[in-house]
């Protein structure tokens, strides 16, 4: 009997706990980070995409990291198994990918991280198989 008391208590205390696991993504794009400004560590800058095309929605945000800039996307109406590559540019034009994904016929929510600090990263750009960026974010600059 005590046993199935002490068992149905923790299942309720998990049930009932709002706390994410550790990385573990919150409902919609915002995850566990607070809001910040461009370039403070640990907060999600939130970037505004140019139109990706008829039918496609991305929510996007950077992280910046003392180890580089994680960027966080939610993505929908992407042709199911083409293939998007994330490249963060910086403003010397280099350019350093951050992750590849498909498409999907569900919401494509997925966090990638470029081994490039905030401060000099410029652009944010979603480029299809052929290397062509389907939506671009211009990105202020870091105080």
């Amino acid at each position: 009997m005590a046993i199935g008391v002490v068992g149905t208590l923790g299942v309720q205390t998990v049930l009932d706990s709002d706390d994410a696991a550790p990385g573990a993504p919150a409902d919609g794009l915002v995850a566990e980070e607070p809001l910040g400004p461009p370039g403070e560590l640990g907060a999600q800058e939130p970037v505004s995409f140019s139109d990706p095309g008829a039918g496609v929605e991305v929510d996007g945000a950077l992280v910046a990291h003392t180890w580089g800039t994680e960027t966080v996307l939610e993505i929908d109406g992407l042709t199911p198994g083409e293939a998007f590559t994330v490249v963060l540019v910086g403003a010397d034009g280099e350019e350093i990918e951050s992750g590849s994904f498909l498409g999907s016929e569900v919401p494509v929510d997925c966090r990638m991280n470029g081994a490039v600090l905030r401060e000099d990263v410029q652009r944010l750009e979603i480029r299809d198989d052929a290397g062509q960026a389907i939506t671009a974010a211009a990105l202020p600059e870091v105080d």
